[in-house]
């Protein structure tokens, strides 16, 4: 298979997952420019929800363990400023550090993102 047929069969799947399309005709009709969610107003909202609600988990899982800021910063390897920061839901958290907060609660990222307490 040649390059270029590699490069529209993945273009292809990446519109049809990225769009829930069926068919490359559906592919075609769903292309258009895409914002990226910050840049309007409904994705901002939704981005900062996501940081409050993630720093809520990360406070009360810390909570519950018995730690302090100052404790889980050296667990995780991440700043006592930069916990305070998540927890209060000021920073946007990278993949990497939900990671590291996660392990160091002996959790997996999906089951911090679930934490209902």
């Amino acid at each position: 298979m040649s390059a270029a047929r590699c490069g529209m069969m993945f273009s292809e799947t990446v519109v049809s997952l990225r769009f829930g399309v069926e068919t490359l005709e559906d592919a075609d009709m769903a292309r258009k420019p895409l914002m990226p969610p910050e840049d309007d107003d409904e994705g901002k909202q939704a981005s900062a929800e996501l940081q409050v609600a993630f720093g809520r988990s990360v406070k009360a899982a810390r909570q519950k363990a018995g730690l302090t800021q100052t404790d889980l910063a050296e667990q995780a390897g991440i700043s006592r400023v930069d916990i305070s920061r998540i927890e209060s839901g000021q920073i946007n958290v990278t993949l990497r550090t939900m990671s590291k907060l996660a392990a160091a609660f002996g959790l997996r990222v999906p089951e911090m993102l679930n934490n209902k307490d």
